[in-house]
């Protein structure tokens, strides 16, 4: 069985890395989520924690930063798996309003 939905899965992926570039504000990141209507978690760490490991990557939150976290099944699949995509955005401690 062929590959469905790979073209547009990196359509999708591509998009979403430029609208949640590295420049992004925690407001701009909880429009696109919004916008996009995908579904997130938020929380501000109240301890050091990992929050992602890889096998060439790992990401520690810090005391006060604030983590979006949103996960959901693609259309996409490659018999005999479906694609997830995850996103996890990490923004440092921030000491105004938010």
């Amino acid at each position: 069985m062929l590959p469905v939905g790979m073209v547009e899965l990196a359509k999708q992926e591509r998009e979403l890395q430029q609208a949640l570039n590295p420049s992004v504000s925690l407001e701009a990141a909880r429009s696109v989520l919004n916008k996009r209507k995908l579904n997130f978690g938020e929380q501000l760490q109240e301890s050091d924690r990992l929050v992602f490991q890889g096998p060439d990557k790992r990401v520690t939150a810090r005391t006060g930063d604030r983590v979006i976290v949103s996960r959901w099944r693609t259309a996409a699949w490659s018999f005999p798996c479906g694609y997830d995509m995850e996103i996890i955005l990490l923004f440092g401690a921030y000491s105004g309003a938010w």
